[in-house]
């Protein structure tokens, strides 16, 4: 399973989904997007236009509490 975590690159709420999955071994792809060059064209794509997202298996679950609550990582 490919799981991909976009946000920003730096740490803001995006911190905690980053660590959570870290200490649960999750492997996933750290996407930074740039801000604010290209943060247009990414924002246009994204459910309500926000990150944190995390998309799996043709899920995308945006906000960073959702996220933490995704069932792989329990």
């Amino acid at each position: 399973m490919k799981v991909e975590f976009l946000y920003f690159d730096l740490h803001g709420i995006g911190i905690v989904p980053r660590l959570v999955m870290a200490a649960g071994g999750i492997e996933f792809e750290d996407t930074r997007v740039p801000f604010p060059e290209g943060w247009q064209e990414v924002k246009k794509t994204l459910p309500l236009g926000q990150v944190p997202v995390l998309k799996t298996d043709g899920l995308l679950i945006n906000q960073s509490n959702s996220i933490i609550n995704w069932d792989e990582i329990k």
